[in-house]
């Protein structure tokens, strides 16, 4: 289930997802329905989605030092450095998973001044890898199997422990040791969107698609599931919303859970946005029962599967390969970063962020 154009934070941020299938029936039908399980929405788990939220509200609460809000300092700054190799690590997966985990974020790399580096080594055969054990991140993205769902940090937020601890992924491709869906290749893509600094179109401060969806049941809706325990429409052909049906199986969500993965993120001048994207790969294709007029919804539409043409020059604006660009970036960002590294009240999670992201920018223009 996949809805996401070309929305990008100034220094970068984002969330996850799969397709989700409502058996529907007819107004005052009374036959009898087939249940269809439903895949599981993407999204960040409750626990990861309390970790930022705390955050978050700390964040809010710090005065303004060295010119500087820390918490937009923070959540503008995850961006990678133009020019930066990003490090990813592997804990699962065998080397055939691996290797086409290593190909299909490849594209992101071609339009921008961005690179991967999964440290395989043709001596051993293997990929870069990174333990629960670790006291220091192995790389700056950690790719794990074993979580629910599919779901990334955003950008230098995957440093950051209130998104990723150490000692666990920072990007999750739940189940994939095990089975691959059909679309394998646009869920690693999507990802690694996020893992660069996208975010989701459905969630853009311009609007996004907030006021399209069906957020409450309809007047008079009788609970009604299938036989997987899913909310259905009732007999009536009256239609759970979006918190009845992603409350229940196999999601589980509850509200806050709900609003941290679909509602629209605060305006704020730390985005850049461009357009609706209808094409991009960091859009859902969210299904007819989550809106209230499908038919006329801008985002409503098919999955995405590759990168689109809007996508590259998002990635190309991120991460820009023209010198005085890049310089110019640099120098914005030594700029906050520096005044940032200076705010003794900003937590040590954060500050381990500002640190590593300024330390790569000052290499990068020596």
């Amino acid at each position: 289930m996949r809805t996401r154009a070309a929305l990008f934070p100034v220094l970068a941020a984002g969330a996850l997802a799969l397709a989700i299938v409502l058996a529907d029936s007819s107004c005052g039908s009374k036959k009898p329905r087939e249940a269809s399980r439903l895949e599981p929405l993407e999204g960040f788990p409750r626990e990861i989605v309390a970790r930022r939220a705390a955050r978050d509200t700390f964040l809010r609460s710090l005065p303004a030092a060295h010119g500087m809000q820390p918490f937009f300092v923070v959540n503008t700054q995850r961006r990678w450095a133009s020019g930066q190799v990003v490090r990813v690590a592997f804990r699962g997966g065998d080397l055939q998973l691996r290797h086409d985990i290593e190909n299909a974020a490849a594209g992101w790399t071609l339009s921008g001044n961005i690179g991967l580096d999964f440290g395989y080594q043709s001596s051993t055969g293997n990929y870069r890898e990174w333990s629960p054990g670790d006291s220091a991140p192995a790389a700056e993205i950690r790719v794990g199997f074993d979580l629910n769902g599919y779901w990334s940090c955003v950008g230098t937020e995957s440093l950051d422990t209130a998104c990723a601890p150490t000692s666990q992924q920072s990007l999750n491709l739940g189940g994939f040791e095990q089975w691959r869906p059909p679309d394998w290749r646009a869920v690693i893509t999507h990802e690694f969107g996020h893992a660069l600094g996208f975010e989701h179109e459905h969630q853009s401060p311009q609007g996004g698609c907030e006021a399209e969806f069906r957020w409450d049941k309809e007047p008079g809706y009788v609970s009604t599931t299938d036989s997987y325990g899913q909310f259905v429409p009732d007999n009536s052909g009256r239609k759970p919303g979006i918190y009845t049906v992603l409350g229940g199986p196999p999601n589980r969500w509850e509200r806050p859970t709900v609003d941290a993965n679909l509602r629209r993120l605060p305006p704020s001048s730390a985005f850049e946005t461009s357009a609706f994207d209808p094409k991009s790969v960091m859009k859902y294709s969210f299904p007819d029962w989550m809106f209230l007029n499908p038919l006329t919804s801008q985002c409503r539409g098919p999955e995405n599967l590759d990168i689109s043409s809007l996508d590259r020059e998002g990635v190309a604006r991120l991460y820009p390969r023209n010198p005085a660009d890049m310089v110019a970036l640099a120098g914005r960002q030594t700029h906050a970063l520096s005044a940032a590294a200076k705010t003794e009240t900003i937590p040590d999670p954060q500050q381990f962020v500002i640190r590593h992201q300024l330390d790569a920018v000052r290499a990068l223009v020596k």
